[in-house]
């Protein structure tokens, strides 16, 4: 293998990150879709577990054949092997305030609305519209926050700040009409 491997969900704000990344840092890969909703889940399969164990995406298989997972690990790897061009800002300050920015976003949002939380509310018998205002409630609560969390985001610079921003806007406009699994799968 010469090309890294990404296993990738086309809807997943975490795949969609390391792709920013990849690109940014203009590495190529193979795309390797993993279908977290047809079939049950093809993350849950025992071929993919055993690429990733905790049966998520992303996963970065190296030339090499080490096995990365989790987007910001991902992307520290990329910052540190690949310098240029920077994700981070070189200011001593701001790498902090990106990593708050990917916090708030991969700690506090992120994983309220993922497959798995939002299935399991589908489960004990939420409608689809309360599914939908749970996702809405998570991602624009604070108004106050969301607007500073705006400007942080919008640095001139190509930094992670905007890329996990970038990342997760899309999330909660479409999560709700397509976790059924209508969508086309897409890589």
């Amino acid at each position: 293998m010469n090309a890294p491997r990404l296993y990738t969900y086309y809807r997943s704000g975490a795949a969609h990150r390391v792709r920013i990344g990849l690109a940014l840092k203009g590495v190529s890969y193979d795309s390797v879709p993993v279908h977290l909703v047809r079939n049950g889940g093809e993350h849950l399969l025992p071929s993919y577990r055993a690429i990733n164990p905790q049966s998520r995406v992303p996963a970065l298989q190296l030339s090499d054949g080490a096995i990365m997972a989790q987007s910001p690990a991902i992307l520290e790897y990329l910052e540190e092997t690949i310098p240029a061009p920077p994700l981070l800002p070189t200011d001593p300050l701001e790498p902090a305030q990106v990593r708050r920015v990917a916090a708030i976003i991969g700690c506090d949002i992120h994983p309220l609305n993922n497959v798995g939380p939002l299935n399991e509310l589908r489960r004990c018998g939420w409608s689809d519209a309360q599914v939908s205002a749970w996702i809405s409630k998570w991602i624009t609560h604070e108004p106050s926050f969301r607007s500073k969390w705006l400007k942080v985001c919008c640095h001139q610079q190509r930094t992670r700040r905007r890329l996990v921003h970038y990342a997760q806007r899309p999330t909660a406009s479409k999560k709700s009409s397509t976790e059924a699994g209508t969508s086309p799968q897409q890589g």
